[in-house]
């Protein structure tokens, strides 16, 4: 219990400074009687598809309370990856994020599926528009080192860290299993 209180005075730190509204309503509840009232789903329908940039993430999701209007929970899963342990291909992680993309994806051309090695993993390539590319290029350029959540269908289909400014508005989705780029694929198109 002490680690655990330990751990997450570091967790709340971190989010503090990165986020002083956020760090406000993450909190550890009074000897576990909080719970969240809304269940965390994995699907979001009313989630546009683009990148969001993840303002915390949880490993329990009772640490959210009262998220300031605006954010929410989302729930990440390896569903659509190839994993490379049994352990991360039964993780979840607990993200807050904002309620509108902070990149929508409006494609150029519709996505392209590729094999990428002999283990079955696949990569899906996507084009963005000139503007939405723009849009990636000035969100990048202002959040490197910082995580991303890219939201296809509804659905956290992956998490990022932003190493560079991403000009041109290419993007691949690498260790997808063939399913998952099915489903992203699917999401993307109109």
């Amino acid at each position: 219990m002490r680690l655990r209180c330990c751990l997450f005075s570091i967790l709340a730190i971190c989010v503090l400074f990165a986020d002083p509204l956020l760090a406000r309503s993450i909190r550890v509840p009074a000897s576990g009687t909080q719970i969240i009232e809304q269940t965390v789903e994995n699907i979001y329908p009313d989630l546009e598809n683009g990148l969001y940039l993840i303002h915390a993430k949880l490993s329990d999701p009772e640490r959210a309370q009262n998220l300031p209007a605006g954010f929410r929970l989302v729930v990440f899963s390896y569903d659509h990856l190839t994993t490379r342990s049994p352990e991360e291909a039964r993780a979840r992680e607990y993200l807050v994020i904002r309620d509108k993309p902070d990149v929508s994806f409006v494609l150029a051309t519709a996505p392209d599926i590729s094999n990428t090695n002999d283990r079955y993993e696949f990569a899906l390539q996507i084009v963005l528009t000139e503007d939405s590319a723009r849009q990636l290029q000035e969100f990048t350029a202002k959040n490197i080192m910082r995580h991303v959540a890219l939201v296809a269908g509804g659905k956290v289909v992956t998490t990022h860290k932003i190493r560079s400014e991403i000009i041109g508005g290419k993007l691949q989705i690498t260790r997808c299993n063939d399913n998952g780029c099915q489903y992203i694929y699917k999401s993307l198109i109109p």
